[in-house]
């Protein structure tokens, strides 16, 4: 338990703050939204039917069906800190069962269930850590078709700039090259036909020309 508690905890701080041996560069700053559900009011991103859908008994009332309020509004700091919360109720409870060690009963798991550690740590699971991991894994995989949409038209941008500057390369220095390679073509051959190649290869001033002309 605790090897993945602490296994949890690398994760967590690997992906807020990068990680070089986990391979993640890290998410802070890197999308507001997410930003805000993290550290911000997570509340306002969260909601009480979301929480109730994630598990088909219904919320106790009161404050367990209040983002606001629940865990003593831990969800108003964000969901990095309810976290932190779930993290080290799990880390005390877990003591509490390894100090009992062998002479653990049904009583003591009767005491256990009904501690208000137990209660916290079952809200948490079961309703409000869910309903925000998968509010989180929507707004991540939003954010990443923003940026794959942006790419995309940024992409399509490149490429009309590219084209553009391909038809006025043509239109510019392509097409005038032609026309006067063309112009030089048919000068030559109208010489060709005017005069025989004899006469132009024994006179210097026609040969000059030709030359130049070609």
């Amino acid at each position: 338990m605790q090897d993945r508690l602490d296994t949890l905890e690398r994760f967590q701080y690997g992906i807020a703050f990068g990680s070089q041996q986990l391979g993640l560069p890290g998410s802070i700053r890197r999308s507001a939204v997410l930003n805000a559900l993290h550290y911000g009011r997570a509340c306002d991103y969260l909601s009480t039917a979301g929480a109730q859908a994630e598990n088909a008994q219904p919320l106790p009332p009161g404050e367990a069906s209040d983002c606001a309020r629940v865990a003593q509004g831990v969800f108003v700091k964000g969901i990095d800190a309810a976290m932190g919360l779930y993290t080290s109720v799990t880390i005390a409870l877990r003591s509490r069962v390894l100090r009992a060690g062998s002479d653990w009963s049904a009583d003591h798991s009767r005491q256990l269930q009904l501690s208000p550690e137990f209660e916290l740590f079952s809200h948490l699971y079961r309703y409000w850590l869910s309903h925000a991991a998968r509010v989180e894994a929507r707004l991540y995989h939003q954010q990443q078709e923003s940026d794959i949409n942006r790419f995309v038209a940024m992409r399509k941008a490149m490429v009309a700039a590219f084209l553009t500057a391909l038809a006025i390369c043509f239109v510019i220095v392509f097409e005038p090259m032609v026309l006067s390679l063309d112009m030089h073509v048919k000068r030559v051959r109208a010489l060709l036909v005017l005069i025989p190649v004899e006469v132009i290869l024994s006179t210097a001033s026609l040969k000059k020309a030709l030359l130049t002309t070609a």
